[in-house]
């Protein structure tokens, strides 16, 4: 009974204050709530952030090592990474007979240009000269017709497999398996279109590209 009475004493004493400084009451409660708030925002962005890393991440192939005469990040003199030695593509097809506990290992090359359709254009698009081995190498799913044969690739053929934004920006009503596209003024068959992979970071946005034999790049 005397913890009962002290209980409901200690509430009435808490009431009287309330009621006495309502101001300050009102304040201290808006800041909890403004506190609990924030803490919740930034928890959900930093898990955000990290989901979007982690899908970044996947998308260029977590398991895959790249080997390339530039670094992606770094402190070191340009100069000194200009003055490394190219990597020809001589060099990838002894490392392939090299490294024997890779899954596939496959050149890659890549610049920015125009691709034409008919009347439609599209500036910007990423080019990539590769290898048959790539769509294992980078995971690539493809959606409608086929990926980039060895064959096609040893032989330096004019064909070309579409990003997913790149195939629906030119083809939104028709098939593009088997029409014929330009890319930097040349010529190519569509043999392929991949599935969406999405970008790296915001900034690359792995969809509005074109792939093309590395022999032919």
């Amino acid at each position: 009974m005397r913890l009962l009475s002290e209980v409901v004493e200690g509430f009435r004493v808490s009431v009287s204050a309330i009621r006495a400084n309502k101001m300050r009451s009102s304040l201290a409660t808006l800041g909890i709530v403004i506190g609990i708030v924030t803490v919740t925002l930034m928890g959900t962005a930093i898990e955000g952030l990290n989901r979007a890393f982690i899908k970044s991440i996947s998308a260029i192939g977590s398991d895959v090592l790249y080997v390339q005469k530039f670094s992606w990040f770094g402190h070191e003199e340009w100069w000194k990474m200009r003055n490394r030695r190219d990597i020809l593509l001589r060099d990838s097809r002894s490392l392939a007979k090299l490294v024997t506990m890779a899954s596939a290992v496959s050149p890659w090359v890549e610049d920015f240009g125009a691709v034409e359709y008919e009347n439609r254009s599209a500036s910007s698009v990423q080019i990539v000269g590769c290898g048959a081995e790539t769509a294992t190498v980078s995971s690539l799913t493809v959606t409608s017709g086929r990926f980039l044969s060895a064959e096609e690739v040893d032989g330096g053929r004019p064909v070309c497999v579409l990003g997913a934004d790149l195939a629906a920006n030119f083809f939104p009503h028709e098939q593009a398996v088997g029409r014929k596209i330009r890319i930097k003024g040349n010529a190519y068959e569509v043999v392929g279109v991949l599935g969406k992979i999405g970008s790296f970071l915001g900034i690359v946005n792995f969809d509005n590209r074109v792939m093309i034999p590395i022999t032919r790049y």
